[in-house]
This record gives C-alpha cells, sequence and structure tokens, in this order.
C-alpha cells in the first residue's frame, strides 16, 4: 500500500481539506465511526475539525477516507460488532472500506511529539492480490477506475509535498504549522 508521510499541524489539515472539498471535489467521509454511532460524510472543512476536537475527553486524530464517483464503485459501510464488555456501553461502530478509497490520517501532538500523518491508498496490483480473498465484502477490482485513483493520490501528494510544504525534515515534508510547532519545541516524532 503506497503510503506518503508529511508532517501537518491542525491547521495544515484545514488547508488540505480546503484544496480536497473544492479543488478536488472529494466526498469525505469519517474512516472509523465513533462506538455506537453511525459512519459520518463530512461536507466541510469545518465539519471535519468539529468531527474530530483537538482537545478534550472526545479528542481524536482526523482519519479519513476520500471517494468521488470519478473513482468508480461506491465505497461500503460495515458495521462492526463488538465483544460484550469491550468498550463499555457499545456494542457496535462502523468502518467505510472500499478497494479504491484514499485514506489520510493527521498526527496529534503527545507529550511534546508530532506523530507523522500519513496518506495511504491502495494500488491495483494489491488489490488484485486480496481480490479472492476480499472480494465478497469490497467487490469486484474492475469496479474501480485505477487511473483516477492514482491521480487523485497523485495530486494530493503534489499538494502536500510541493505547495504546502515549508522544510523537510528526514525527507518528509513538513507543512507550515508543523514546522511552527517544531520552532516552539515541539518534537518531529519519527513515527
Amino acid at each position: 500500500m503506497p503510503t506518503f508521510r508529511f508532517y501537518a499541524a491542525r491547521e495544515d489539515a484545514a488547508a488540505l481539506l480546503t484544496f480536497m472539498f473544492g479543488e478536488l471535489g472529494c466526498r469525505v467521509f469519517e474512516a472509523y465511526s465513533r462506538y455506537g454511532e453511525a459512519l459520518k460524510e463530512l461536507s466541510s472543512t469545518d465539519e471535519v475539525l468539529d468531527a474530530f476536537p483537538a482537545a478534550g475527553p472526545s479528542r481524536r486524530f482526523i482519519n479519513i477516507s476520500l471517494w468521488s464517483p470519478a473513482l468508480g464503485a461506491k465505497p461500503t459501510f460495515r458495521r462492526i460488532a463488538l465483544a460484550p464488555g469491550t468498550v463499555s456501553g457499545h456494542t457496535y461502530w462502523h468502518m467505510i472500506d472500499g478497494w479504491g478509497l484514499v485514506n489520510l490520517q493527521f498526527g496529534l501532538v503527545s507529550e511534546s511529539t508530532l506523530r507523522p500523518s500519513d496518506l495511504k491508498y491502495s494500488s491495483e496490483a494489491r488489490a488484485r492480490r486480496w481480490e479472492e480473498t476480499l472480494a465478497s465484502s469490497l467487490g469486484p477490482v474492475d469496479a474501480w477506475d485505477w487511473r483516477a485513483v492514482e491521480m487523485l493520490a497523485r495530486r494530493l501528494h503534489y499538494h502536500l509535498g510541493r505547495r504546502l510544504a515549508v522544510r523537510k525534515h528526514g525527507g518528509r515534508p513538513v507543512l507550515a504549522g508543523a514546522a511552527a510547532l517544531a520552532a516552539s519545541g515541539v518534537t518531529l516524532g519519527a513515527s
């Protein structure tokens, strides 16, 4: 699975989300729902940031999946049962799945260290290797337009690495907000 790692602060996530909604026309979904809730489609930068609080008891890192009709097949939404007693008061959660989804996870600052963010997607070759095992839940690999998947991922990669990055750290692009955090004493973590 191709993965592109970079450093981004919350305001950097906002800049990338604005690009995804505006120029790319992506539909954005939570990758995983909260326990006991339905998975949400998020339709604006503010809605994404509100769904993933940066502080407080409901704090969680931004973890989203991108889809566009140009990619082909629609994603699937799965309800996952939790083993009894695993999560107090909850019995299920949901996740989004699809061969050609593009996933973004933004790292959080924890113990004065900013964790890297990830841009991930499956290649057609990887999907074909797993098709026999997962076709019953994900459908046929050929339903996806793999050139469109690669083009979306490349446009995001380019935008992150060439337009939003202000420097590099260990070969990884560092976006402006992350660079400001580093300048204030926050460590850019390796993993």
